[in-house]
């Protein structure tokens, strides 16, 4: 989940709960409205991706993984499963994140909504093809993860272009 917001001061407890609790709001309706009409009738081949931020490993994220599996198939990967040392291995970290930032930056993001319209807007600028490189490079990513036993595989400009044997 992915927590950013300008207008927010980060040092604000109240503002990190309010933040906190619309970001959880908005990756429930993304997961529970959204991906279901992306994915009619496939809801048990989704699998959700997160690293370990602590917000993906409390035991509210946990226990409402199992009920989304549980309600309607969705499978969110445990925290046993994701690779300790290897924290940029999620296509939004390696590439979302960091497009979406150069873009917002380029904007003039007023509130909270705003930024929410500014990010669909900008996500939906990004072509197929490149998508389509990013969901090919994520593969190799974890290939390499698996080999090297869940090593950390940076660099990341290296590891679009290794060759696993």
């Amino acid at each position: 989940m992915w927590a950013w917001n300008p207008t927010f001061d980060e040092s604000c407890q109240q503002c990190k709960d309010k933040c906190s609790v619309l970001c959880g709001e908005r990756i429930k309706t993304l997961l529970e409205t959204e991906v279901p009409k992306l994915y009619p009738g496939e809801l048990e081949k989704v699998i959700v991706h997160h690293d370990k931020a602590s917000s993906h490993t409390a035991k509210r994220t946990a226990n409402y993984s199992a009920n989304l599996k549980q309600r309607l198939g969705i499978t969110i990967i445990p925290n046993s499963e994701i690779p300790v040392k290897s924290p940029d291995l999620s296509p939004m970290d390696f590439f979302g994140f960091g497009l979406l930032k150069q873009r917002l930056f380029k904007r003039r993001v007023r509130s909270l909504d705003g930024l929410w319209k500014v990010l669909k807007e900008e996500w939906s600028k990004i072509p197929p093809k490149t998508i389509d490189n990013v969901m090919r490079v994520w593969k190799n990513r974890l290939s390499l993860v698996r080999k090297t036993n869940g090593l950390h595989v940076e660099p990341v400009s290296k590891t679009h272009y290794r060759k696993i044997k």
